[in-house]
Formats: C-alpha cells, sequence, structure tokens
C-alpha cells in the first residue's frame, strides 16, 4: 500500500488540505481564514491538520505563496498572513502531528510538479507553469526540476515584470480583468459568464488579456521552453482568451486546476524531493 500523504494548499484567505495515496486524492477539504490576527490563522492551520491527523500521514507537504523561508518554515509576507510574519510554523504543525516529516514549498512550484508528474506537463522536459489568478504566478523547468532562487521561491518572477506602461500583472491577472471592465465590475466567473452570453465588452477585455498573455511569454519566456501549463481559476476561462494569445510554444490548460499545487506538495513529500528542484 502507498504511504498517505497529506497536503495543504495555503492561500491568502484560505487553506485547501487534501490527502493523497499515490496519485489519487481520497479526501479533500476547504478552511477558510475568519482573519489574520495570529491565532485566527493558527487555528485554522490546526483545523487543517486535526482533520488531516485522522488519515495517519507518513509525511506533510505545504503549498504557500511567497515570499517565505521555505528551509525554516516561516512567512516573510507583509501583504498577507500579517499575523504570520515571522512565526515559525514547524512547531505549530509538529505539535499537531508529532514526528510527521514536513516539507514547505512555494505555490507555483507545487502547481508545476503537479502538473509535470500527475498532469498535462508530464510528456514536458521544460515547461513553464503560468497561473492566473488573484495574480500572475509563474515557475518554469529545467530538465523535469522546477528552477528556484537561494530562498526556494521560483527563480524567474514575472507578476512585477516591466510590461508595456506598468507591470505584467497590470495586464494579466484577475485585477486587470476588472478594471479594464470599469466600475463595479462583477468577479472573474461572472464577467466569463457574460462574454459567453455575448456581453461585447466583457469579451473584448478577455480578448485584449488574451494577446497581452501572449506578449508576455513571448519576451520572457527562457529558451528551450518545450510548453505552457495553465492554472489558476482564470484558467477555467481559457477559450475566451487562448485564441488572442500568439505564442511561441504550445499551451495547455492544467489538468487539476484546482488541485495541481496539492498535488505537487504531494510529489515533494517524496524521499527523492531534492532531485525535482535546482538552484539557478
Amino acid at each position: 500500500m502507498r504511504e498517505i500523504i497529506l497536503a495543504l494548499d495555503a492561500g491568502g484567505t484560505s487553506i485547501k488540505a487534501g490527502v493523497l495515496r499515490g496519485e489519487e486524492i481520497v479526501a479533500e477539504r476547504s478552511f477558510a481564514f475568519a482573519g489574520e490576527e495570529r491565532e485566527q490563522m493558527l487555528s485554522v492551520f490546526r483545523q487543517a491538520l486535526a482533520w488531516g491527523r485522522d488519515y495517519a500521514p507518513a509525511c506533510l507537504g505545504v503549498a504557500c505563496p511567497g515570499p517565505f523561508d521555505f528551509a525554516r518554515g516561516v512567512s516573510r509576507m507583509r501583504h498577507k498572513w500579517r499575523g504570520l510574519m515571522d512565526v515559525p510554523l514547524p512547531p505549530v504543525f509538529q505539535r499537531e502531528l508529532p514526528g510527521v516529516p514536513l516539507r514547505f514549498l512555494h505555490d507555483s512550484t507545487a502547481f508545476l510538479l503537479g502538473e509535470a508528474w500527475q498532469g498535462a506537463a508530464r510528456g514536458m522536459e521544460n515547461p513553464a507553469g503560468v497561473m492566473l489568478g488573484t495574480g500572475f504566478g509563474f515557475a518554469v523547468m529545467e530538465k523535469r526540476r522546477v528552477l528556484v532562487d537561494a530562498k526556494g521561491a521560483p527563480a524567474l518572477v514575472l507578476w512585477n515584470a516591466p510590461f508595456r506602461d506598468g507591470t505584467v500583472e497590470d495586464y494579466v491577472s484577475r485585477r486587470a480583468l476588472r478594471d479594464a471592465y470599469g466600475p463595479q465590475a462583477p468577479d472573474v466567473r461572472e464577467l466569463a459568464e457574460r462574454a459567453r452570453g455575448g456581453d461585447a465588452r466583457a469579451r473584448e477585455i478577455f480578448r485584449r488579456m488574451g494577446e497581452c498573455l501572449g506578449e508576455v511569454l513571448t519576451r520572457y519566456l527562457p529558451a528551450g521552453t518545450d510548453g505552457v501549463v495553465l492554472g489558476g481559476q482564470i484558467a477555467r476561462s481559457a477559450e475566451l482568451f487562448l485564441p488572442w494569445a500568439k505564442l511561441p510554444v504550445s499551451v495547455t490548460v492544467a489538468r487539476h486546476i484546482g488541485s495541481a499545487a496539492l498535488r505537487g506538495a504531494a510529489v515533494y513529500c517524496r524521499e527523492e524531493a531534492h532531485e525535482y528542484i535546482k538552484e539557478a
């Protein structure tokens, strides 16, 4: 029997928890943060860990945003998780799961690992992963290893890269879509429904975002990239913008949009995990 892995995909507003056996997710649950005070956030982490503890996991993998000290398990974020800044998380987790090995990794790294081993990038040697949601997440692989910097974050960061008269995220993100639509814009899901229903304004902003995505990747993709996997919630509306993204390589929507990071965190729990990343 394959070992059970508990994986957490910890975002800005909630934690998605999954229990995996091999490539199968045998249980999944979400836990919402009630606020950003230290104890409010730690309480939700404890809930997720207590839920996963019943499955007797052999390892815990945690995917989270940055900046984050992945080696020590300490958040350095100022824009989110404010109550947890500089708080060492391993002691908290180990009290809930004593003796269970713990691994932290960036959520962009987790997404690409999940799709490379269990999803749309399985047959690619040097794929890139793009996560379109609140922001613009990005990671690249070289010979099936995710390139990271000395702190364990993705080596190539694009959200704040120069683009037109701003940054990439100003043109390709949830905020970019809503800003382009104008005052009182609905969220992306409703915008997509309006576009599918014939709303010319909504269709136009998705078209423009597709054009921008193509320009961004044409400019910034590393030489040798053999494919792009598109994730994040906006990828669920890919038919509205991908046809206008003139790209130098093939683009595939993620096979596991909602669970790629969980799968990647579980992959990172393997004994050979150090072989899956490479410091650039």
